[in-house]
């Protein structure tokens, strides 16, 4: 243990652990030693032995909502268990590229396989799950979100997935949307040449 602490040899007269797993070191000359030792230190996922990549997080309550490589996953960090949201494909993969929320509905962007909602309970709350078929999704509001695909931004109807309206289009299909935000009428779009800022109101970058 003094090797882990990085500390000097000393007397130790007492060690405790508290409510949330911390350990406390008491000694005889050398103060009081306080070790972070949370439950969780880390989880992964894992299909036929090999590691899932993961490309986002969401937590709700007890549960760490996992996009990977293949599958959409609910981990209980409390319990340890885990709920299959959006099933694995074992041949071509599932990948779940990213998360987004509005109070308990859940979208998840992905572009294989059948579309299949899912839920899940976490406390007293029923979460919703719903893929949209997209490299990228994120909400402007309760009915409507912006979607990305081949280098397009679009606005859709969320019910529908029907397009409203196109919101900026790059030259090269090729450019990947890694993340979007919305502030003061400026659509902030984070992708694999840079950052792009878009005015909604005459959509230029």
């Amino acid at each position: 243990m003094f090797e882990i602490l990085n500390i000097s040899t000393t007397l130790i007269n007492g060690v405790s652990k508290d409510k949330d797993e911390n350990i406390w070191v008491s000694t005889f000359n050398d103060g009081v030693y306080f070790i972070q030792n949370p439950f969780l230190n880390n989880f992964s996922f894992s299909l036929n032995e090999k590691s899932l990549t993961i490309n986002e997080v969401a937590l709700n309550g007890d549960f760490i909502l996992t996009a990977t490589s293949n599958g959409l996953y609910g981990f209980n960090y409390k319990s340890y268990s885990s709920k299959t949201l959006s099933i694995p494909d074992e041949v071509f993969g599932e990948v779940i590229y990213n998360i987004a929320s509005l109070q308990n509905n859940y979208y998840y962007s992905k572009t294989t396989g059948m579309s299949k909602e899912a839920n899940l309970v976490s406390g007293k709350n029923l979460l919703q799950f719903k893929p949209i078929n997209s490299k990228y999704i994120h909400l402007v509001n309760g009915k409507e979100a912006l979607m990305a695909e081949a280098g397009t931004i679009y606005k859709i109807n969320i019910a529908s997935e029907k397009i409203l309206d196109t919101i900026v289009s790059y030259p090269d299909y090729r450019i990947k949307i890694n993340a979007m935000l919305i502030k003061d009428q400026k659509l902030f779009i984070g992708n694999s040449n840079g950052l792009d800022i878009v005015d909604l109101n005459s959509k230029t970058i």
